[in-house]
């Protein structure tokens, strides 16, 4: 697995005989709700996973895709089952942040460097290795951060 450009992430080269399912982390809002309305807008089944309620993602239904949502907070330690029954084809890793304003190195914790790995890297880990799995059977998948 490796990140690709946003368009390839979009649109498929024809290699899917049937519709592509996405899975977007992050997806109640800002970026990750942008991106899971333009997949849906163009004809994926979106999983939208986010720590917060994902209520009413709307986009254009003409293509036919949907967005579904999984409440979801990414730094719990094992990957909901509705992740991988989804077989997305593609997974986009949106989540990620810097928990407080900016300090000065000296005066971060390790606590606040585990916390800021958890959410900007391992959550990275444990979902590809939950989905790559699938990913590989089916012959295809990306994956974004």
């Amino acid at each position: 697995m490796y990140s690709v450009h946003a368009e390839s992430l979009m649109y498929d080269s024809g290699r899917d005989a049937g519709r592509s399912s996405r899975v977007v982390t992050g997806g109640a809002a800002g970026i990750g709700a942008a991106i899971a309305r333009s997949f849906a807008a163009h004809g994926a089944d979106v999983l939208a996973a986010d720590i917060e309620p994902i209520d009413g993602l709307d986009f254009d239904p003409a293509a036919g895709g949907s967005i579904n949502a999984v409440e979801w907070d990414v730094r719990e330690g094992s990957c909901p089952p509705e992740l991988v029954e989804h077989r997305p084809d593609v997974l986009v890793n949106n989540v990620g942040h810097y928990l407080q304003p900016p300090h000065a190195f000296a005066t971060n914790s390790p606590a606040l460097w585990d916390e800021l790995h958890n959410i900007n890297f391992a959550h990275i880990l444990r979902l590809t290795h939950a989905l790559l799995p699938g990913m590989t059977e089916r012959g295809r998948g990306r994956s974004s951060t």
